[in-house]
Protein backbone atom coordinates (compact mmCIF):
# COMPACT_ATOMS: atom_id res chain seq x y z
CA UNK A 1 0.00 0.00 0.00
CA UNK A 2 2.79 2.61 0.65
CA UNK A 3 4.55 1.50 -2.21
CA UNK A 4 1.22 2.23 -4.64
CA UNK A 5 1.20 5.80 -2.11
CA UNK A 6 4.74 6.78 -3.77
CA UNK A 7 4.22 5.13 -6.99
CA UNK A 8 1.12 8.09 -7.05
CA UNK A 9 2.86 10.84 -5.73
CA UNK A 10 5.82 9.91 -8.27
CA UNK A 11 3.39 9.69 -11.40
CA UNK A 12 1.69 12.80 -10.15
CA UNK A 13 5.51 14.86 -10.00
CA UNK A 14 5.70 13.64 -13.16
CA UNK A 15 2.91 14.95 -14.83
CA UNK A 16 3.48 17.90 -13.20
CA UNK A 17 6.90 18.54 -14.66
CA UNK A 18 5.59 17.26 -17.90
CA UNK A 19 3.04 20.32 -17.82
CA UNK A 20 5.42 22.61 -17.16
CA UNK A 21 7.65 21.55 -19.45
CA UNK A 22 5.18 21.89 -22.40
CA UNK A 23 3.51 25.32 -21.29
CA UNK A 24 7.47 26.52 -21.57
CA UNK A 25 7.85 25.32 -24.70
CA UNK A 26 4.32 27.10 -26.16
CA UNK A 27 6.16 30.20 -24.51
CA UNK A 28 9.89 29.74 -25.74
CA UNK A 29 7.57 28.78 -29.21
CA UNK A 30 5.68 32.60 -29.20
CA UNK A 31 8.67 34.69 -28.63
CA UNK A 32 10.50 33.10 -31.42
CA UNK A 33 7.36 33.63 -33.80
CA UNK A 34 7.26 37.08 -32.64
CA UNK A 35 10.83 37.49 -32.98
CA UNK A 36 10.87 35.81 -36.67
CA UNK A 37 7.37 38.68 -37.88
CA UNK A 38 8.14 41.29 -39.25
CA UNK A 39 7.59 44.21 -37.46
CA UNK A 40 5.07 47.28 -39.02
CA UNK A 41 8.37 49.53 -39.26
CA UNK A 42 9.87 46.78 -41.19
CA UNK A 43 7.31 46.99 -43.51
CA UNK A 44 8.08 51.15 -44.07
CA UNK A 45 4.62 51.91 -42.09
CA UNK A 46 5.55 55.83 -40.74
CA UNK A 47 5.16 55.94 -36.75
CA UNK A 48 3.42 59.07 -36.11
CA UNK A 49 5.62 59.75 -33.23
CA UNK A 50 8.73 59.75 -35.76
CA UNK A 51 9.04 62.92 -38.75
CA UNK A 52 6.79 62.98 -41.30
CA UNK A 53 7.92 62.12 -45.28
CA UNK A 54 8.47 65.14 -47.36
CA UNK A 55 9.21 66.28 -50.82
CA UNK A 56 11.67 69.09 -51.26
CA UNK A 57 11.79 70.83 -55.25
CA UNK A 58 13.54 73.78 -56.55
CA UNK A 59 10.68 75.96 -58.79
CA UNK A 60 12.24 79.20 -61.08
CA UNK A 61 10.15 81.96 -62.60
CA UNK A 62 11.20 84.93 -64.55
CA UNK A 63 10.22 88.44 -64.77
CA UNK A 64 10.88 91.38 -67.58
CA UNK A 65 11.48 94.93 -66.77
CA UNK A 66 12.57 98.21 -68.54
CA UNK A 67 15.66 99.69 -67.44
CA UNK A 68 15.01 103.36 -66.28
CA UNK A 69 18.69 104.18 -65.00
CA UNK A 70 22.57 103.33 -65.69
CA UNK A 71 25.58 103.75 -63.77
CA UNK A 72 29.03 103.98 -65.92
CA UNK A 73 32.40 105.09 -65.42
CA UNK A 74 33.58 108.76 -66.37
CA UNK A 75 37.45 109.93 -66.15
CA UNK A 76 40.62 110.99 -67.18
CA UNK A 77 43.80 109.66 -68.13
CA UNK A 78 47.02 111.61 -68.27
CA UNK A 79 50.53 111.16 -69.69
CA UNK A 80 53.28 113.37 -69.27
CA UNK A 81 57.35 112.84 -69.30
CA UNK A 82 56.92 114.26 -65.34
CA UNK A 83 54.80 112.68 -63.12
CA UNK A 84 53.91 116.06 -61.17
CA UNK A 85 53.44 117.42 -64.10
CA UNK A 86 50.81 114.15 -65.24
CA UNK A 87 49.19 114.64 -61.49
CA UNK A 88 48.40 118.39 -61.71
CA UNK A 89 46.86 117.92 -65.77
CA UNK A 90 45.05 115.30 -64.16
CA UNK A 91 43.61 116.62 -61.68
CA UNK A 92 42.52 120.13 -63.74
CA UNK A 93 40.74 117.54 -66.13
CA UNK A 94 38.68 116.03 -62.89
CA UNK A 95 37.88 118.94 -61.36
CA UNK A 96 36.78 119.95 -64.88
CA UNK A 97 34.26 116.62 -64.75
CA UNK A 98 33.04 116.84 -61.62
CA UNK A 99 32.26 120.16 -62.74
CA UNK A 100 30.58 119.17 -65.50
CA UNK A 101 28.77 116.63 -63.89
CA UNK A 102 27.16 118.62 -61.45
CA UNK A 103 25.83 120.68 -63.90
CA UNK A 104 23.86 118.31 -65.67
CA UNK A 105 22.19 117.94 -62.43
CA UNK A 106 24.19 114.87 -61.42
CA UNK A 107 23.94 114.29 -57.42
CA UNK A 108 26.81 114.13 -55.16
CA UNK A 109 25.70 111.08 -53.81
CA UNK A 110 25.74 109.77 -57.17
CA UNK A 111 29.43 110.13 -57.82
CA UNK A 112 31.69 108.03 -56.43
CA UNK A 113 35.90 107.39 -56.97
CA UNK A 114 36.44 104.16 -57.96
CA UNK A 115 40.34 104.26 -59.40
CA UNK A 116 43.46 106.44 -58.72
CA UNK A 117 46.85 104.93 -60.19
CA UNK A 118 49.72 106.57 -61.32
CA UNK A 119 52.04 103.72 -63.29
CA UNK A 120 55.61 104.44 -65.33
CA UNK A 121 55.46 103.86 -69.35
CA UNK A 122 58.97 102.39 -70.73
CA UNK A 123 59.38 102.14 -75.01
CA UNK A 124 60.39 98.99 -76.70
CA UNK A 125 60.83 96.89 -73.81
CA UNK A 126 63.88 98.38 -73.32
CA UNK A 127 62.91 99.24 -69.97
CA UNK A 128 63.30 103.08 -70.52
CA UNK A 129 60.65 105.30 -69.22
CA UNK A 130 58.95 107.64 -71.12
CA UNK A 131 56.53 109.09 -68.91
CA UNK A 132 54.11 108.49 -66.23
CA UNK A 133 50.33 107.83 -66.92
CA UNK A 134 48.16 109.07 -63.78
CA UNK A 135 44.27 107.45 -64.41
CA UNK A 136 41.27 108.74 -62.41
CA UNK A 137 38.01 107.68 -62.75
CA UNK A 138 34.16 107.76 -60.95
CA UNK A 139 31.33 106.17 -60.96
CA UNK A 140 27.93 108.04 -61.87
CA UNK A 141 24.59 106.58 -61.12
CA UNK A 142 22.25 108.58 -63.58
CA UNK A 143 18.91 107.92 -62.46
CA UNK A 144 16.67 108.95 -65.80
CA UNK A 145 18.01 106.65 -68.95
CA UNK A 146 17.15 109.57 -71.28
CA UNK A 147 20.08 111.83 -69.81
CA UNK A 148 22.85 109.49 -70.26
CA UNK A 149 23.80 110.44 -73.64
CA UNK A 150 23.66 114.34 -73.14
CA UNK A 151 25.71 114.21 -69.45
CA UNK A 152 28.32 111.92 -71.30
CA UNK A 153 28.62 114.61 -74.28
CA UNK A 154 29.04 116.94 -71.34
CA UNK A 155 31.62 115.06 -69.54
CA UNK A 156 33.49 114.93 -73.33
CA UNK A 157 33.45 118.47 -74.07
CA UNK A 158 35.21 119.04 -70.07
CA UNK A 159 37.53 116.73 -70.17
CA UNK A 160 38.60 116.46 -73.75
CA UNK A 161 40.80 113.61 -75.48
CA UNK A 162 42.03 112.22 -71.76
CA UNK A 163 38.59 111.14 -71.47
CA UNK A 164 38.06 107.57 -70.26
CA UNK A 165 34.52 106.24 -70.22
CA UNK A 166 34.17 103.11 -68.67
CA UNK A 167 30.95 100.41 -69.24
CA UNK A 168 27.39 101.03 -68.82
CA UNK A 169 25.10 99.08 -66.31
CA UNK A 170 21.53 99.54 -66.92
CA UNK A 171 19.45 99.50 -63.78
CA UNK A 172 15.74 98.91 -62.64
CA UNK A 173 15.51 101.15 -59.94
CA UNK A 174 11.98 99.97 -59.16
CA UNK A 175 12.36 95.97 -58.93
CA UNK A 176 9.52 95.25 -56.74
CA UNK A 177 6.31 94.38 -59.62
CA UNK A 178 8.75 92.61 -61.62
CA UNK A 179 10.24 90.26 -58.44
CA UNK A 180 6.89 90.01 -57.31
CA UNK A 181 5.82 88.41 -60.45
CA UNK A 182 9.11 86.14 -60.64
CA UNK A 183 8.47 84.80 -57.30
CA UNK A 184 4.67 83.76 -58.01
CA UNK A 185 5.81 81.90 -61.56
CA UNK A 186 8.36 79.78 -59.49
CA UNK A 187 6.07 79.07 -56.72
CA UNK A 188 3.77 78.03 -59.23
CA UNK A 189 6.72 76.27 -60.97
CA UNK A 190 7.35 74.47 -58.04
CA UNK A 191 3.86 73.74 -56.44
CA UNK A 192 3.71 71.64 -60.34
CA UNK A 193 6.47 70.01 -60.13
CA UNK A 194 5.73 68.58 -56.35
CA UNK A 195 2.50 67.52 -57.81
CA UNK A 196 4.05 65.37 -60.56
CA UNK A 197 6.60 63.99 -58.15
CA UNK A 198 3.98 63.01 -55.70
CA UNK A 199 1.58 61.29 -58.24
CA UNK A 200 4.82 59.46 -59.76
CA UNK A 201 5.30 58.02 -56.08
CA UNK A 202 2.06 57.40 -55.19
CA UNK A 203 1.84 59.94 -52.50
CA UNK A 204 -0.94 62.75 -51.67
CA UNK A 205 0.96 66.44 -51.52
CA UNK A 206 0.55 67.81 -47.90
CA UNK A 207 1.19 71.18 -46.49
CA UNK A 208 4.29 74.01 -47.25
CA UNK A 209 7.20 72.93 -44.30
CA UNK A 210 9.53 75.76 -45.76
CA UNK A 211 10.48 77.94 -48.63
CA UNK A 212 13.81 80.06 -49.38
CA UNK A 213 14.71 81.58 -52.68
CA UNK A 214 17.34 83.28 -54.41
CA UNK A 215 16.71 86.42 -56.58
CA UNK A 216 19.47 87.12 -60.17
CA UNK A 217 18.93 89.70 -62.20
CA UNK A 218 20.20 89.80 -65.75
CA UNK A 219 20.54 92.39 -68.05
CA UNK A 220 19.39 91.06 -71.65
CA UNK A 221 21.35 92.67 -74.31
CA UNK A 222 17.47 93.15 -76.48
CA UNK A 223 15.26 95.76 -77.25
CA UNK A 224 12.12 94.40 -77.37
CA UNK A 225 10.09 97.23 -75.76
CA UNK A 226 12.07 100.08 -77.91
CA UNK A 227 15.00 101.89 -77.57
CA UNK A 228 15.59 105.29 -75.99
CA UNK A 229 17.48 108.24 -77.23
CA UNK A 230 20.62 109.36 -75.19
CA UNK A 231 19.98 113.37 -75.63
CA UNK A 232 22.72 115.01 -77.23
CA UNK A 233 25.08 112.15 -76.93
CA UNK A 234 25.47 108.83 -77.14
CA UNK A 235 22.34 106.51 -77.70
CA UNK A 236 21.37 104.57 -75.06
CA UNK A 237 19.04 101.27 -75.88
CA UNK A 238 16.92 100.28 -72.64
CA UNK A 239 16.51 96.71 -73.65
CA UNK A 240 15.07 94.30 -70.93
CA UNK A 241 16.36 92.83 -67.35
CA UNK A 242 15.25 89.67 -66.65
CA UNK A 243 14.71 88.96 -63.27
CA UNK A 244 14.83 85.39 -61.94
CA UNK A 245 13.90 83.84 -58.72
CA UNK A 246 14.46 80.14 -57.30
CA UNK A 247 12.75 79.12 -54.94
CA UNK A 248 12.98 75.83 -52.30
CA UNK A 249 10.25 74.63 -51.10
CA UNK A 250 9.95 71.33 -48.93
CA UNK A 251 6.13 69.68 -48.84
CA UNK A 252 4.65 67.06 -46.64
CA UNK A 253 3.70 63.84 -48.14
CA UNK A 254 0.85 61.98 -47.15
Amino acid sequence: MPSRRIALIALTAALAVLIALTATGVVIGAKVLAADTPSAATLGTISSAGPPNTLTVVGQGNASATPDAAAFSLGASVTSPNVRESLAVDDVRMQSLLSALHAQGVQEQDIQTTTISVSAQSCCGAGIVTGYNVSNSVNVTVRRLSDVGRIIAAAVDAVGNEITIGGVNLLVTNQGPAITAARSAAMADANSRAKAWALLGGRSLGKILSVSEVINGQSQPSCAQGCGGGGAGAPIAAGQTTLTVSVTVTYELS
